[in-house]
């Protein structure tokens, strides 16, 4: 058996190895992907191509936020 002290030390060394990992890993990989993506009017679903403007044309790309 490990002594108490051993097993104290194991936990907080696990818990600050996460917390740094959350800290800082996880929002760089974040970062690496961008978060805006773009689609033409070919790409989407038919009910959505003849979708018109604010001015009256045809649109022809769409814009969407990934959600990251």
């Amino acid at each position: 058996m490990w002594p108490t002290r051993r097993v104290y030390v194991a936990k907080l060394l696990e818990l600050s190895l996460c917390a740094v990992a959350l800290t800082f890993a996880l929002p760089m990989s974040v970062a690496l992907f961008q978060q805006r993506g773009m689609v033409t009017n070919e790409e989407i679903e038919e009910e959505f191509r003849s979708f018109k403007g604010a001015n009256g044309q045809e649109v022809k790309e769409f814009y969407f936020n990934k959600g990251l």
